[in-house]
């Protein structure tokens, strides 16, 4: 028996966005972290270095790169639409 490969956060959104990626793709290029979830980033990303992060800490910290996976997936999106490939990398 087959069992599907579950999808992750991004693929499920690029489902969603993918129909609509060239209108909106010249802004995801602007998207970034503002500067206080940098530090939190930073921060957080310490106490994980050093072994003192708090298991909500840890949790935090992991929604934060789950977001950025999704901010570079965006991002290399709208790069390759405006250089004329499609978002799923195929030309």
């Amino acid at each position: 028996m087959n069992c599907p490969i579950p999808k992750t956060e991004c693929e499920i959104l690029a489902g969603v966005i993918a129909p609509r990626l060239i209108e909106v793709s010249s802004g995801f290029r602007h998207l970034h972290f503002p500067v206080d979830d940098l530090r939190r980033i930073s921060e957080l990303h310490g106490k994980e270095c050093d072994g003192t992060a708090l298991d909500f800490e840890l949790d935090e910290l992991a929604m934060y790169q789950r977001v950025g996976n999704l901010l570079t997936w965006l991002q290399m999106a709208a790069k390759q639409l405006s250089d004329g490939n499609s978002a799923d990398g195929r030309t």
